[in-house]
């Protein structure tokens, strides 16, 4: 993942953005880690302190890091783009964040806290939305390198997630036509998933 910031900070640096990408870097190499789309911060943090089960699977993405990896996180919403600003003019949508450790890096979009969940129609377009975020993220970056059909990172497995509540009912099998088509069209694999053993 250092390797993957360093390299953006390369292609960004002298661009007009407001921050390059390895200032919006934090790492931890906890058994247990827990990111979460802070309020207060406006932007994707580790959470340092100890959350209760509860709340980690109402607030929180969960890394399962037994063997205690370096995991970086890059905050994407609220600190390389700016609250409430786009990407970029042909990219208006953004994720939240990524994380990666090894040779992985992983995007992640919170919908944690979407409104109307019960509701069958809002909870497909809630999934409809984060995955238009996500593709807008790696389309982005995708120009960014200078390439055509997806986002290929040297040496690194690219993976993409949207975060739901638990209450969004089958959660395996309704996103599985829009993983197919995102896996078709960008060769990176598209998950619904609060949580990851890495």
């Amino acid at each position: 993942m250092q390797k993957f910031i360093n390299q953006l900070d390369t292609i960004f640096k002298g661009k007009s953005r407001a921050k390059l990408p390895s200032h919006c870097l934090d790492n931890d190499n906890e058994e247990l880690l827990f990111l979460e789309d802070n309020e207060k911060e406006k932007k994707t943090i580790f959470v340092k302190e100890s959350v209760s089960e509860e709340y980690a699977e109402q607030n929180c993405f969960t890394i399962s890091n037994r063997d205690k990896k370096d995991v970086y996180l890059w905050a994407i919403d609220g600190c390389f783009v700016g609250l409430g600003k786009p990407l970029s003019e042909n990219y208006p949508q953004k994720c939240d964040c990524a994380f990666g450790y090894e040779n992985n890096i992983c995007f992640v979009e919170f919908k944690l806290h979407a409104l109307s969940i019960a509701h069958p129609k809002t909870i497909q377009a809630n999934r409809e939305k984060a995955r238009d975020q996500l593709e807008s993220t790696i389309c982005f970056l995708r120009d960014a390198y200078g390439q055509t059909d997806t986002l290929k990172i040297e040496g690194y497995e690219i993976e993409a997630y949207i975060c739901t509540p638990t209450t969004y009912p089958n959660k395996n099998t309704a996103i599985t036509n829009m993983s197919i088509e995102f896996l078709e069209k960008y060769k990176i694999g598209l998950f619904e998933s609060n949580d990851k053993t890495i």
